[in-house]
């Protein structure tokens, strides 16, 4: 970059200072005005200067461009395409190598949205055109940003990149409406995205994001269920929210009371005058449920078989029922295990995170087989990669949102939550959040669960 400031400090000064002085020398060389001084053309040079910044401030307003960023990224762009001999030369009859094809590359730069979008024309040879279909991960490593979507157009291609620092901070995840903001112009719609699945490793900033999650929930007044099996940061949150289970018992207890509130909530809907095919929970004016379960692998791992069987189909359940009745889980683990999150599951968990550096089988696992470039973190807490179904075609880098090293978690919950210390309720929350009376018809899962696996007492 040092180099590109050097070339432009060199061209103000020419455009600036020297051109003028040549006009001052041409001019009284000719004596056409003698009244021109030394210090008439400083002033001259000056008001180019100045003429100079005010056009390029308002160029860069107007195409939301940075020039200097963009003169780099050409640059390197054109190197990138030299060094990989993607062109087309021929020998002359003096001998003489002669450029004949050299690919046209358009670049966009959109500030605002901290993106860049570079289209290449696939025309040239058929091995080029094959080179252009696969220069994403090229591009990505000249550039120094992050491959967020390929499009492949009528006789072009396009890569868009992210650029720059998208992270926001806590006091920015605003909830609105079934949104939550987790980066600058990147949100989660939990009902066009249900579920969540958040993997990340001791250190990677895995319970700092749960927490932040957990505060959004509360602004969006959705009702939450807080398991954590490690009886760790999350289940401190006993003494400010309800419905926080550490115990086996008390884990299986909150999931199965969550899959019967599901199964009654689907009842009341349907029994409800307004109800309309394919409307969500929204519609008719209910609050979403919230499952957050932290260790979720290490806790099945530990329980017996036929517990072990029960846990699964609860979660499973939810998952696969839960979006229209406005139950959603949020499950977080170290790694994901194939043997309790199988394909079909994972890809119905619509958002998928992963904080801190992994491996590719981690990689792998959390977002299935795709075409990307996991590049190594260098700073590892609070980022990773993200996908979320139907918004990113590919998972992108992400950091999670910005805590400041005075901001306590324990006071804001409980702010949002009315709670006060010790103040701990053991109901689950409401299958329908009205009141109703159930009716007497009942919701089928999706899967068979038998009778004695509903229980109490599991």
């Amino acid at each position: 970059m040092k180099y590109i400031y050097i070339q432009m400090v060199v061209f103000l000064l020419f455009l600036n200072f020297v051109f003028p002085t040549c006009l001052y020398l041409l001019i009284n060389k000719n004596q056409l005005n003698q009244t021109i001084t030394w210090t008439v053309s400083m002033i001259i040079g000056i008001v180019f200067l100045a003429l100079t910044v005010i056009l390029y401030r308002w160029y860069c307003r107007k195409t939301n461009t940075n020039f200097l960023v963009r003169y780099k990224h050409l640059q390197s762009i054109s190197r990138l395409v030299v060094l990989s001999n993607y062109y087309i030369q021929k020998v002359t009859t003096k001998g003489k190598k002669k450029i004949i094809y050299f690919p046209k590359i358009f670049y966009k730069s959109d500030k605002k949205a901290n993106c860049i979008t570079i289209t290449i024309a696939l025309s040239g040879s058929v091995n080029l055109q094959k080179s252009f279909l696969n220069f994403g991960e090229s591009l990505e490593l000249a550039l120094s940003a992050d491959l967020i979507e390929k499009n492949i157009l009528p006789g072009y291609v396009e890569y868009k990149f992210s650029i720059g620092d998208l992270r926001i901070a806590i006091e920015k995840v605003e909830s609105v409406d079934t949104h939550i903001p987790l980066m600058k112009g990147l949100e989660w719609n939990i009902v066009k995205t249900p579920h969540m699945l958040v993997v990340g490793g001791t250190g990677g900033g895995k319970t700092y994001f749960l927490l932040t999650l957990i505060t959004a929930f509360l602004k969006m007044k959705a009702e939450l269920v807080v398991l954590d099996p490690k009886a760790a940061d999350l289940a401190d949150l006993e003494s400010v929210l309800p419905n926080v289970a550490y115990k086996p018992a008390g884990i299986e207890k909150q999931l199965r009371l969550a899959y019967e509130g599901m199964l009654k909530r689907y009842d009341y809907i349907k029994s409800l005058p307004n109800y309309e095919t394919g409307k969500e929970y929204h519609y008719y004016g209910l609050k979403p449920v919230v499952i957050i379960m932290d260790e979720f692998v290490a806790f099945i791992d530990s329980l017996k078989k036929e517990q072990k069987e029960k846990a699964s189909r609860y979660i499973t359940q939810i998952v696969l029922m839960g979006r229209q009745a406005g139950y959603f889980i949020v499950l977080a683990t170290q790694r994901p295990d194939a043997q309790y999150l199988s394909g079909n599951i994972r890809d119905q968990l619509g958002a998928r995170i992963t904080l801190g550096s992994m491996s590719a089988d981690g990689y792998r696992m959390a977002f299935g087989n795709v075409d990307k470039l996991f590049k190594p973190l260098t700073d590892s807490v609070g980022t990773g990669y993200i996908f979320l179904n139907g918004y990113t075609p590919i998972p992108r880098a992400f950091s999670s949102p910005y805590i400041p090293v005075d901001y306590h978690f324990m006071n804001s919950i409980a702010a949002l939550s009315g709670g006060t210390p010790g103040a701990q309720a053991l109901e689950a929350p409401s299958g329908n959040g009205s009141g109703g009376v159930e009716p007497d018809r009942k919701a089928k899962p999706c899967v068979d669960i038998k009778k004695d696996d509903m229980e109490d007492g599991i």
